[in-house]
């Protein structure tokens, strides 16, 4: 027997977050319920002062804010929202015959508006409008992360390129201690130089050659992995 999903646990996992804003309760609950309908989570406020409050202390997926309010109407707030890095997309509720405030809207940042009408057609668009905005906000913060990050790889394939140009051609080297002189004229180590300018790392060990010169002692006394043809023939 197979198990149901849990639809409403799923639908709360998926549900995107909307704030609401307009001063008349009446209003606000209207556009709640519709929302709610299609799908969102939504909260509540009746003024923008206190839609910037939260949107300082949460996040939200999309805003639907109305244009006449007291103290800050929905332009002023659309303006006073820009102080947010990131802020949430934002569509603009406006009446028949104030298109062109919508128009102003959309020039201050509103990414889409709806026309509000008596006989409340409009609440049938609210959600389509929403997912459109918050889908439309996501591509647009990918598309700009996705440059940001093309941005950061040719700057480091510059970086490269300078230093296998810097690399390329005659390098100064002292004969005698075989540092390397610099585009700034600073002898270092060869591979203090080579780390500089090709970012390599190193491990240390010594050379037979060298190991004789520093313990000879200790070269003496060691045996050698393949004895002499002499020796070998000494014994059979």
């Amino acid at each position: 027997m197979t198990k149901k999903p849990n639809l409403k646990l799923d639908n709360a996992v998926t549900a995107r977050k909307i704030l609401c804003i307009d001063d008349e309760p009446t209003q606000l609950l209207i556009f709640s319920q519709a929302l709610k309908r299609d799908g969102f989570e939504v909260e509540s406020v009746s003024s923008a002062q206190e839609a910037l409050a939260r949107c300082a202390a949460f996040h939200y997926d999309a805003i639907l804010t109305d244009y006449q309010m007291p103290l800050l109407n929905g332009l002023e707030f659309l303006i006073s929202l820009k102080q947010f890095d990131n802020p949430p997309p934002v569509v603009f509720l406006t009446g028949r015959g104030s298109e062109e405030i919508a128009v102003q809207a959309m020039k201050l940042g509103a990414l889409d508006y709806v026309v509000k009408d008596d006989e409340q057609g409009y609440l049938k668009l609210l959600g389509v409008t929403m997912r459109k905005a918050i889908e439309l906000h996501e591509a647009r913060l990918a598309k700009e992360k996705l440059i940001a990050e093309q941005a950061r790889l040719l700057s480091e394939l510059q970086k490269a390129l300078a230093n296998v140009k810097k690399l390329s051609g005659l390098v100064p080297i002292c004969s005698s201690c075989k540092k390397i002189r610099d585009d700034k004229g600073y002898w270092n180590q060869l591979e203090a130089y080579l780390q500089e300018n090709l970012n390599l790392e190193f491990t240390h060990g010594i050379c037979p050659e060298c190991a004789a010169k520093l313990y000879p002692r200790r070269s003496k006394d060691a045996k050698p992995l393949n004895p002499p043809h002499d020796a070998c023939d000494a014994q059979t």
